[in-house]
């Protein structure tokens, strides 16, 4: 692993969630930036909404810094795909469908979700930045991540299909295989999709 680079990688992810969490930080402390109505933020089903967001967000930064550090190597795999798969799943529909709304002229399309009433548009132009660049961020460390801790498996023989290193590619490409489900039903689900049985 290029150690600059990894490290600018994490870095600059973790950087793209201050945003975000300075956001959600002022509204559990009762402030009123960037809502339309007063006091929304500070009713019970906010309050807890904001808390679990911003611990997914603390997550996330502590998943960033794992996967550029020596540390994160000897990290159980488990404890390192499970949360990219989560944060694959919630960021990659944004990552694409975010894009889109701001080309359709919809600056308050918050991907597989309803929109909250009540905000500012230049909230969700800051949330969806922040979450464009995470999700690239994460990205790019990841791919850096499994270059350092396989490096062995990138000079493994290709018929080497029971080595250790083989079995962490098929489970990569498991969890990679989930992801994609992951977005492709939110993608579904954010452009009005429905399923009804018999239909």
């Amino acid at each position: 692993m290029k150690t600059s680079t990894a490290h600018a990688a994490g870095y600059v992810t973790v950087a793209a969630m201050v945003p975000y969490l300075s956001i959600k930080t002022a509204w559990l402390l009762g402030s009123d930036i960037g809502v339309v109505q007063p006091g929304l933020m500070r009713t019970a089903p906010f309050v807890v909404g904001n808390l679990i967001t911003a611990a997914m967000e603390v997550a996330g930064a502590a998943l960033a810094l794992a996967l550029v550090h020596r540390w994160g190597r000897r990290l159980p795999v488990w404890l390192v795909l499970f949360p990219l798969w989560v944060a694959g799943g919630l960021l990659a529909p944004v990552m694409l469908a975010a894009p889109l709304g701001f080309l359709a002229g919809n600056s308050t399309t918050p991907v597989a979700d309803n929109p909250i009433d009540g905000l500012h548009g230049w909230v969700y132009g800051v949330v969806y930045a922040g979450f464009i660049l995470q999700g690239a961020g994460l990205g790019v460390a990841f791919i850096l991540h499994v270059r350092a801790r396989w490096a062995h498996v990138f000079r493994a023989r290709l018929d080497a299909k029971d080595s250790p290193g083989s079995i962490h590619i098929r489970v990569t490409a498991v969890l990679g295989a989930l992801v994609a489900l992951v977005v492709t039903v939110r993608l579904f689900w954010a452009f009005g999709g429905t399923y009804r049985a018999g239909h």
